[in-house]
């Protein structure tokens, strides 16, 4: 009886034996798959993080653009004072540049998710919020540019007073564009950032006597609330030309 307890023992022990490198190759094969998977995981998050820069810078040279040439605009009215002829020209100028913000941010979008439906959902919503900032922090940029360039020459018109709350015009100008952009640049398009940028410039109109701080320019002796006037008409008239073109793409 004993004997065939100790063969049978034996017989266990061989099959041990055998059965270590099969444990062990499974073990190396799982210990290789789990650094590849953490090595793809981490080439990913590299890819994934060089986009947002690339995204980020996109959307800053963008704002920036756009507020340079809103606030610029506005300028040229402080200056020269408001006209029909000019007020009219630099609202053309500033639609069709609304327009090609637009297009320019469906497309640093899509390039930064990949054109691919299987793109993830945190990614999308990182990327869409890297590119708003840096929309609005360069449309600041942009302002702030032109502005610091203005207070070199006031002293050449000194109708003009450079104050912070001037500020308030061109701000209100870039984002009450900047809202309709982000707006029609969404699917589907986000009528509360519409209703968002309208009410933006409604509260600026009825303070509008607070936000003037220019004396009557010489030569035209412009109304005092004409710039005011010319801010609101830019913000409507990009407004509904970017909706127009946004609509002809549905």
């Amino acid at each position: 009886m004993g004997r065939p307890r100790a063969r049978g023992l034996r017989g266990d022990a061989g099959l041990s034996a055998l059965a270590r490198p099969r444990q062990g190759a499974n073990v190396l094969a799982f210990a290789a798959c789990v650094a590849a998977r953490e090595e793809g995981r981490e080439l990913y998050e590299g890819e994934e993080s060089a986009a947002l820069r690339r995204t980020s810078l996109a959307g800053a040279a963008m704002g920036m653009f756009l507020g340079a040439l809103v606030s610029y605009g506005i300028v040229i009215q402080r200056v020269s004072g408001t006209t029909v002829a000019s007020s009219v020209g630099a609202n053309v100028v500033t639609t069709l540049a609304a327009v090609a913000a637009v297009i320019a941010t469906v497309r640093v979008f899509l390039a930064a998710i990949g054109e691919s439906s299987v793109a993830s959902r945190r990614l999308r919503e990182r990327a869409i919020r890297h590119l708003t900032l840096a929309q609005a922090a360069g449309g600041l940029l942009g302002v702030l540019a032109v502005h610091a360039m203005l207070a070199r020459a006031a002293a050449a018109h000194p109708w003009l007073c450079e104050h912070p709350r001037q500020l308030v015009n061109d701000v209100v100008g870039v984002f009450g564009i900047l809202a309709f952009v982000w707006s029609c640049a969404r699917e589907p398009i986000r009528v509360e950032l519409m209703i968002g940028g309208l009410a933006l410039v409604l509260c600026y109109e009825l303070t509008a006597a607070y936000w003037h701080l220019d004396g009557p320019v010489p030569l035209t002796d412009a109304l005092p609330w004409s710039i005011q006037r010319f801010v609101g008409s830019e913000v409507t008239s990009s407004g509904l030309g970017v909706i127009a073109f946004r609509l002809t793409l549905a």
